[in-house]
């Protein structure tokens, strides 16, 4: 495992434990992918979908509902299409009929998700709330509705219970679309949050992914000056501990970065406030003897 990513799992350990605008955009999740759009609805709908066509889908949708088709497969992608052309309250109506006849073959949680996103967009966000809730008791690990649900606690003025949802998801995209999603997380919990150190952790690790390492180290700094700024910050086990690993990934940074001086500082201040750092203590060693080559 390459060292970003044992880091990475290590700082989303760490954030859940320490956390207790609707400007991100999402994927419709849940909606098939457009290989099976295309061999279930044909051609058309899949390249409308492929273009996030939102108008032609819903005419296409709207075309096999008169047609007498079957639309129960299709739902979740109609109410979408709905949503994106400026009708959330009809898609409201269309989910909740579907989740209360229980017909469709969509996933409940996917449908309740993005009733969700229907409310949120109506500002109705007690509803939202309730329907990213009743997702989430049906499928724990759904990433998506816990930043809806980080959405509309932070709209609602719930900004620590905001805070928790967003870091819980950040854990739960797979590494396809993680640098993406931990940017567009990480930049809502510094909207809401900017002194919380959690959002530029977030922030820095989406950077960490795409190799943008300078911005990673800026976002890695931004957090250091919050923790300085806690007087019971050295008294406190479990912040040391964020501490040491927050330095660790300032190194790993610094390396990349060729910059092998800085490097080999942020590992003295490791060794400065501890003995080992447990499973790191491989890492820690294997960078000081690298920069330490780089240096000679």
């Amino acid at each position: 495992m390459k060292i970003h990513k044992i880091l990475f799992l290590a700082f989303v350990l760490l954030t859940m434990n320490s956390c207790r605008q609707r400007n991100i955009v999402l994927n419709t999740q849940g909606v098939a992918a457009s290989a099976s759009l295309r061999s279930v609805f044909g051609p058309q709908m899949a390249d409308a979908y492929d273009r996030s066509d939102w108008n032609a889908i819903l005419l296409m949708a709207d075309s096999i509902k008169r047609g007498g088709e079957p639309i129960d497969d299709m739902v979740l992608l109609y109410a979408k299409a709905l949503e994106e052309t400026g009708s959330p309250e009809r898609a409201v109506e269309v989910l909740t009929a579907s989740l209360a006849e229980q017909t469709s073959i969509t996933p409940r949680y996917y449908l309740y998700h993005e009733l969700g996103s229907a409310y949120s967009a109506l500002k109705d966000y007690e509803n939202a709330v309730a329907a990213y809730k009743a997702a989430l008791t049906l499928q724990p690990s759904y990433a998506r509705p816990m930043v809806g649900l980080g959405q509309a606690l932070a709209e609602s003025g719930d900004i620590e219970s905001a805070m928790y949802y967003y870091s819980l998801a950040s854990n739960l995209f797979d590494e396809n679309e993680m640098a993406d999603e931990l940017l567009a997380i990480g930049s809502a919990m510094v909207n809401i949050a900017p002194d919380d150190p959690n959002g530029w952790q977030t922030l820095a690790n989406g950077f960490d992914y795409l190799g943008q390492y300078e911005k990673e180290e800026e976002c890695l700094n931004n957090k250091a000056a919050i923790f300085l700024k806690d007087k019971s910050f050295f008294s406190d086990e479990s912040k040391m501990q964020d501490f040491l690993m927050l330095n660790l990934q300032m190194a790993v940074t610094c390396f990349h970065m060729e910059r092998y001086q800085d490097c080999l500082k942020y590992i003295d201040v490791i060794h400065e406030n501890s003995t080992t750092m447990g499973d790191y203590d491989e890492i820690v060693t294997h960078l000081y003897e690298e920069s330490k080559i780089k240096l000679n």
